[in-house]
């Protein structure tokens, strides 16, 4: 069906964007290229022949845009002439209706979303719809079982009951996973992120919550060596803790069959300098110290975890994450910056009030409020406008030619969907109960056939 000739433009881009809102066009992404790659060569001559509504128009922007092909504006730059010559332009139009960026849901729940939406289209294509429902149980159960052996892990791990301060978030934490990589191919890498999540969920209650500014130095300090010789040197209740990391780099290790020795050092770097970074916090804390917001930030790029998350995940990802992409994260480039920043500001957004309650170290939104002397609304309204700047340069970065694949930027722009869907009205990963209808649609909701 995909790839049988139509004989209107209209047609095929409505089919392509049908596989990518029911979820299914990762099963078609080279026969997509290609027919997408054709339409981009013969665009304009297209546009200057055909009369295309501003609905036609905006969906062949936004799938275009979706696999990264750069349209120019005033490609759509088209006028219609009524009432004595008068011109409209409608390319400010389609700016418009594309402006927002999809941020706002998770791409499963989105697929499941329009899946329940286009059966209730009587113009619907059946089969097309009994894929793209089979497809998403079959995701389902693949994530089910995946999630019954996270949870074997952190039960026998059993530092819920061990520490009790700790938020016991394991089903949330493989929700992050599934928001960064849905497709099949990344279920190692999923576990990983999951694994390496709810540890540092462990590691962020100790520092913000529980421990002493002594007791986290010390654990900082041992940690940094990431050696059981000396664990004697770690506060009692905080060595299961450090038992856990020392086994999930153990378990890191032995997760793929060649090439883990490298990415497992580099995950335990990016652990080493997130407990680092940390402790910066607690001791600004300690100190009553106001850091400026270039300073707080600058610290804060790493307690997002997004320095983390993304080195568990190239983990499970060997065959898109080689060298050549190690060095592109390590070079900061904006995507990755973004991502970060995004994950920081939401996280501060949200949290900011019950930080306050546990006399933490400040939020960006307090740093700003202090330095610029404004209101803690017009700060809000700052930090948005620093996230929507950040969306921007991610998605200039996944325009081509790109320098990674874009599967890696793909993946970076997941994680800061995943930050904005947790945290957009509050901190749903600490009061989870706002997440438990996505969490029962994503992993146990049944499709009816």
């Amino acid at each position: 069906m995909l790839m049988q000739s139509m004989e209107k433009l209209a047609d095929k881009i409505e089919f392509i964007n049908l596989l990518c809102r029911l979820g299914v066009s990762y099963h078609f992404e080279n026969e997509i290229e290609k027919q997408l790659n054709d339409i981009f060569i013969v665009l304009p001559d297209l546009l200057s022949k055909n009369d295309y509504d501003l609905y036609t128009l905006a969906i062949l922007f936004q799938v275009l845009r979706q696999y990264g092909y750069k349209v120019p504006c005033d490609v759509f730059n088209k006028f219609k002439d009524s009432d004595g010559g008068f011109k409209k332009t409608i390319s400010s139009d389609v700016e418009g209706l594309l402006s927002l960026y999809e941020a706002t849901f998770l791409k499963r729940l989105e697929a499941r979303q329009y899946i329940c939406f286009y059966e209730g289209d009587e113009s619907r294509n059946e089969t097309l719809l009994k894929f793209a429902k089979l497809d998403y149980s079959r995701l389902q159960c693949l994530y089910k079982q995946k999630l019954a052996f996270l949870s074997s892990w952190w039960k026998e791990l059993n530092l819920a009951e061990k520490l009790p301060y700790i938020r016991d978030r394991v089903v949330e934490a493989y929700l992050w996973a599934v928001g960064a990589h849905f497709e099949p191919e990344y279920a190692l890498a999923r576990l990983m992120i999951a694994k390496y999540a709810k540890m540092i969920s462990v590691v962020d209650d100790t520092y913000d919550a529980y421990g002493t500014i002594d007791e986290l130095r010390r654990f900082t300090d041992a940690f940094q060596r990431c050696d059981a010789d000396v664990i004697d040197e770690v506060p009692e209740y905080m060595k299961v803790i450090y038992k856990g990391l020392l086994n999930l780099f153990d378990e890191t290790e032995s997760a793929g069959k060649e090439g883990m020795s490298y990415r497992t050092s580099y995950a335990k770097e990016k652990f080493k300098e997130i407990t680092r970074a940390y402790f910066v916090e607690a001791k600004w804390f300690n100190e009553g110290y106001a850091p400026s917001m270039e300073e707080y930030t600058e610290n804060g790029l790493i307690t997002s975890a997004y320095c983390l998350l993304p080195a568990a995940s190239f983990i499970g990802m060997k065959n898109v994450v080689g060298t050549k992409e190690y060095e592109w994260v390590e070079s900061n480039p904006k995507t990755v910056i973004a991502s970060k920043l995004i994950c920081r500001l939401m996280d501060d957004k949200a949290t900011r009030k019950d930080e306050r309650k546990r006399g933490q170290c400040a939020t960006s939104v307090d740093c700003y409020m202090k330095e610029h002397g404004v209101s803690e609304t017009e700060a809000i309204a700052e930090i948005q406008k620093m996230c929507a700047n950040a969306w921007k340069d991610m998605n200039e970065e996944c325009m081509k030619p790109t320098a990674v694949p874009r599967v890696l930027l793909k993946y970076y722009v997941n994680l800061a969907r995943v930050i904005d869907f947790v945290y957009k009205y509050m901190d749903s990963y600490t009061y989870c109960s706002s997440l438990k209808g996505d969490l029962y649609t994503l992993f146990l909701g049944q499709l009816p056939m």
